[in-house]
C-alpha cells in the first residue's frame, strides 16, 4: 500500500483513480489486510460475548426492547475468510436502535438529502420544526454515535455518524436504518464497513421496487459484519483516516493540476485568438506547440482546441492569403447573377431582399480579399415536409425528425418513423443526400450540425430541421460546414433564438446572419488545414483514451495484487 501511494501520482490520470483507491482502502480494512494482527489482542469472540451480556442488561433495565431472534450465519453468506481473532456476526447483534416516535416538541429533522454522500457528514442547514410541521417520515430516534444509513437507492451511501449535539432533539427519516454500536464496537470502524463495496453490494442485491428501489429494515438486519479485536479496530480506523487524508491530498493535487492545465490552455488560446500581428500570432502559437503535451492531457482542452481551430479558420488566420487569388467580392457578384438567371427561368422563387450589412454588425476585420455577406445570399436553407402520423409505415424510407439529431452532431435512426418507398418520387425534393448539412432548428439540440455520411431518407417537421445548400462553385460545402460549426456562427444563432416554450430559430433570422467568405482557392486551403488539425485532435483524443485505459489496467493490476 505504501509503495502504491508513493507512486500513485503517476496513476492519477486513470479514470476514477481516487475513487478506486478509497474503495481499495476500505476493502482491505474490513478484510483485515490493512494493519497487522497482534496475537496478544483479545479475540473478537470474547468481545461478542461481552456485547451480548450488555444487551441483555439493557433489555432487563427496560432501556431497549428485545429483538426477534436472528438466524445463524450460513456458509454461503460469508464473502471472504477472516483473519485469526476476527468473527462474523449480524449487525443487530452488536448494535441497537431506539425505536420511533411521533415528534411531541420542537425537533431537528434529518432527511436522507441532509447527508453529504462523498464526505459522509450531516449538513449544517437542517430544518427545525414544530410537532405540527413534522413530515410523516420524521419518526426515528437517534442519539450520539448512532450511524444512520439511507436505505433508498437514489441516496445510497448517504451514511453518517451522529457526532454533534443538537439544540433540539434530532429525529431522522424512516428512510434511514439506525444503528447505535454497543461497547467494544468502534462506530467509525462500523461506518467504514457500511461504506465498503462488500456491504454496498449486499444492500443492492436486496433492494426491491422499480420507481424507488430500497432495502427494508428486515433485510438490513440480516446484513453480516466482520468484527476485529477492539484494539485492531482502533488501529484500522487510525490507518484508514491516515490513508483517506492522503487520498484527499492526491485529489487536491489532481484538481489543482487539471485546473492549471485548463487555465493555461484557455489563456494560451485567448492570446492566440487576440493576436494583433502575424508575428504575435506565430509567437503565441509557438507557446502552444512548446507546451502541447502538457496542455492536451485532458479531453476538455482538446475540445477547446477544436473550437479555436474553427474560429481561426473563419477569421482568415489559419492559412496565409495569396494576393493572386480573386477577391470574394467577385464570388458574390457571380452568385447574384446566377440567382437572377434562375429566377428568370422560373427555377427558383424571388426572395425578399436582405438588408445591406451595417458597420456595427461586423464582429471583426477580415483579411484582404475576404468579404462579409448575409447567410441567405450564399446558402439556401430548405425545410422538410410536414408529415402526419397516417403517412408512416413499419418499414421504408427513414424520416429524420428533431429527435434523431443528437447533441454530438450525429443522427440516430434507431427509433425513427418510415414512409412507404413507393412514395419516393412524391417527396424526392426532400430527400437527404450524402454530404448534406443538417441543423436542428429547435429543442435541446438547436444549432447542432450534422454532416450526413450516407444517403438517409427525408426530413420531416418543416421548421425543426434545416438542410443547407451552399452554391458550391462559390462556397465549398466543406467550408460551409466549418462556418456552421464555428463558435462565431453558433453564438449568432443563440442570439437570434426565439425564446418560446420550445426555443427555435426561423429561416428569416438564419438568412440574416453574417458569414465570412474567403476566395475560393483559400477555401480549399482552409479545408485542408482544418482537416489536418482535426485529425491531430482526434489522434490526441484517441491517445488520451488509450493512455487512460492503460493507466486503468495498471491501477487495476496493482489493486488486484494488493487484495
Amino acid at each position: 500500500m505504501n509503495l502504491l501511494f508513493d507512486h500513485f501520482e503517476k496513476l492519477l490520470d486513470a479514470p476514477n483513480s481516487i475513487k478506486k483507491m478509497r474503495e481499495l482502502i476500505l476493502q482491505l480494512a474490513v478484510q483485515g489486510k490493512l494493519v497487522p494482527q497482534n496475537p496478544s489482542d483479545e479475540p473478537a469472540s470474547e468481545l461478542l460475548k461481552k456485547i451480548k451480556a450488555e444487551k441483555q442488561k439493557l433489555i432487563a433495565e427496560g432501556k431497549i426492547q428485545k429483538d426477534k431472534p436472528l438466524p445463524p450465519i450460513r456458509p454461503e453468506e460469508i464473502p471472504y475468510k477472516l483473519p485469526k481473532g476476527w468473527v462474523w456476526c449480524r449487525i443487530p447483534e452488536v448494535t441497537i436502535n431506539f425505536g420511533q416516535k411521533k415528534p411531541d416538541k420542537k425537533f431537528t429533522y434529518i432527511d436522507v438529502s441532509s447527508i453529504n454522500k462523498e464526505r459522509g457528514i450531516i449538513s449544517n442547514e437542517l430544518d427545525i420544526l414544530q410537532p405540527n410541521e413534522a413530515p410523516s417520515r420524521a419518526r426515528k430516534i437517534v442519539k450520539s454515535k448512532c450511524i444512520i444509513y439511507s436505505t433508498v437507492r437514489p441516496y445510497l451511501l448517504n451514511i453518517a455518524i451522529i457526532e454533534r449535539d443538537f439544540e433540539f432533539e434530532p429525529i431522522v427519516s424512516t428512510a434511514f436504518y439506525v444503528m447505535n454500536p454497543l461497547g467494544g464496537i468502534n462506530e467509525r470502524y462500523l461506518y467504514f464497513y457500511l461504506r465498503s463495496l462488500i456491504f454496498t453490494n449486499y444492500v443492492e442485491s436486496k433492494m426491491i421496487g422499480m420507481a424507488y428501489p430500497a432495502i427494508n429494515d428486515s433485510q438490513m438486519r440480516m446484513g453480516i459484519f466482520p468484527i476485529p479485536p477492539i484494539q485492531e479496530q482502533h488501529r484500522i480506523v487510525a490507518k484508514v483516516d491516515q490513508l483517506m487524508a492522503l487520498c484527499d491530498e492526491l485529489e487536491m493535487l489532481k484538481d489543482k493540476r487539471d485546473r492549471k492545465r485548463l487555465l493555461m490552455n484557455k489563456a494560451a488560446l485567448f492570446t492566440l485568438l487576440n493576436s494583433q500581428t502575424p508575428e504575435e500570432f506565430a509567437g503565441h502559437w509557438q507557446r502552444i506547440v512548446d507546451h502541447f503535451t502538457e496542455f492536451y492531457r485532458i479531453p476538455e482542452n482538446v475540445a477547446e482546441l477544436k473550437k479555436a481551430i474553427l474560429l481561426l479558420a473563419v477569421q482568415g488566420r489559419l492559412v496565409p492569403q495569396d494576393p493572386n487569388d480573386k477577391p470574394a467580392t467577385e464570388l458574390l457578384k457571380k452568385i447574384k447573377a446566377e440567382k437572377q438567371k434562375l429566377i428568370a427561368e422560373g427555377k427558383i422563387k424571388k426572395e425578399k431582399p436582405l438588408p445591406p450589412i451595417q458597420p456595427d454588425e461586423i464582429p471583426y476585420e477580415l483579411p484582404k480579399g475576404w468579404v462579409w455577406c448575409r447567410f441567405g445570399n450564399i446558402i439556401t436553407l430548405r425545410h422538410g415536409h410536414q408529415f402526419r402520423n397516417y403517412d408512416f409505415v413499419k418499414d421504408g424510407i427513414p424520416v429524420i425528425k428533431i429527435t434523431q439529431c443528437k447533441t454530438d452532431g450525429t443522427l440516430d435512426l434507431s427509433n425513427c418513423d418510415y414512409i412507404d418507398r413507393s412514395r419516393n418520387d412524391e417527396f424526392k425534393e426532400y430527400l437527404i443526400q450524402k454530404d448534406d448539412l443538417l441543423m436542428a432548428l429547435t429543442g435541446g439540440t438547436l444549432g447542432k450540425i450534422t454532416r450526413v455520411k450516407i444517403d438517409y431518407g427525408i426530413v420531416v417537421q418543416n421548421y425543426r430541421v434545416g438542410n443547407f445548400f451552399p452554391l458550391e462553385r462559390y462556397l465549398l460545402k466543406d467550408y460551409a460546414e466549418i462556418i456552421l460549426k464555428s463558435g462565431l456562427f453558433q453564438d449568432l444563432v443563440v442570439n437570434q433564438i426565439n425564446q418560446n416554450a420550445q426555443p427555435n430559430i426561423g429561416k428569416d433570422k438564419i438568412n440574416y446572419l453574417l458569414i465570412s467568405v474567403p476566395p475560393i482557392n483559400e477555401q480549399h486551403c482552409i479545408v485542408t488545414k482544418v482537416d489536418e488539425l482535426m485529425r491531430l485532435c482526434d489522434d490526441l483524443e484517441k491517445g488520451l483514451t488509450k493512455s487512460q485505459e492503460s493507466l486503468e489496467k495498471v491501477l487495476g493490476s496493482v489493486v488486484n495484487s494488493i487484495r
